[in-house]
């Protein structure tokens, strides 16, 4: 509770030294991050330009594998499988099904806010 506590007063802190236009900005990329965990969970939300070449970077999948690691410091077999799932749902999103929407790009969505506050929830 303590750690949300702090977040919301750094970002009311942030708030209020915004000048108006970055307000507009601030709010519309909230708008955003609402949506696309909302009414367009399949979306890859890549710039439509780019081609799958330039989407589909080796580093991507590797950065979503990394997510795997907290799983070999818990003893905790809960733990281990929640961390492996979001391990392999981040490689689907960003890696195997980055060019198009897919159900990944939600479940992925999802389960990286769910472990974020949870993540919070168990520091605090």
């Amino acid at each position: 509770m303590l750690i949300a506590t702090l977040l919301l007063l750094c970002w009311l802190h942030t708030a209020t030294a915004l000048k108006a236009p970055q307000l507009d900005t601030v709010a519309t990329s909230l708008r955003e991050q609402i949506r696309v965990r909302t009414t367009d969970l399949t979306a890859s939300n890549m710039p439509p330009t780019w081609t799958l070449d330039e989407l589909r970077a080796p580093v991507s999948g590797l950065s979503g594998a990394l997510f795997a690691l907290p799983a070999a410091c818990t003893p905790d077999p809960t733990e281990q499988a929640l961390w492996v799932f979001q391990a392999l749902v981040s490689v689907l999103a960003d890696y195997v099904y980055i060019g198009g929407p897919s159900p990944a790009h939600g479940v992925d969505r999802v389960l990286a806010s769910f472990n974020f506050l949870r993540l919070a929830f168990l520091l605090s």
